[in-house]
This record gives C-alpha cells, structure tokens and sequence, in this order.
C-alpha cells in the first residue's frame, strides 16, 4: 500500500512539473506583437493590448449610419460587462463588446455576448 501511495505522489509530482513547465514555455512564446490592437480610448481599458477573437476582423470600412445604434449596443454590453465578478472574464467581456461594436459598425453579424457573472 505504501508503495502505490508513493508511486502515485511521484506521478502528480511529475505532472506539476510538466505544467510548470509548459507555463513557463508558454510565457517564453508570448511576445510583444506591434500590430496587436488596443483598446479605445474612452473606454474602460482604453490604451491597453487587448486579445481580439478576430483580429481580421478589426480594420476595414465602417458605416457611419449605424454609429448611434451601435454606439447604444456597446454602452449596454459595457454595461453588462462591469457586474461580471472574475476581472479576467470581465475581461473577456470587455473584448466581446467590442467585437460586437466592430461588427456592428460593419454591418456584420452581431454575435452574442456570452459571459459569466460568478460571485463578487
């Protein structure tokens, strides 16, 4: 018994370390990308690097005509966005609104804006 108790605290040791591991590879790959987009200025985390789903998707022509409806749909996203509990779902929450506002202006799909609120 006390062997394969042994065997088993070696094997989830391992695995700890192949997960620190792979973190520390992760963090290593992660790099400064100038052409990452930034959030709006104006905006809760305007000036930052924000992770775009679709970075694609961020230039192209936008259609002034929508601007007051769409500009009304990213306020309440925002909105929505600012009772969600866990900063970085609210963060994804953030990036979401703005795709959302992007699409929007571009007369696209709007796609849905999925988040979860957990506990404050």
């Amino acid at each position: 018994m006390d062997e394969t108790y042994r065997l088993k605290a070696l094997d989830q040791l391992a695995a700890m370390r192949m997960l620190v591991k792979a973190m520390l590879l992760l963090r290593f790959l992660r790099k400064y990308d100038p052409n990452q987009p930034r959030a709006p200025a104006g905006q809760p985390d305007g000036g930052r690097w924000v992770n775009w789903a679709r970075p694609s998707k961020v230039a192209g022509p936008y259609n002034e005509a929508n601007r007051a409806k769409c500009e009304t749909l990213y306020e309440q996203d925002t909105f929505q966005c600012s009772f969600v509990a866990s900063a970085r779902s609210r963060q994804a929450c953030f990036e979401q609104a703005m795709v959302r506002h992007t699409d929007c202006m571009k007369g696209l799909p709007i796609p849905g804006l999925i988040y979860y609120l957990g506990q404050r």
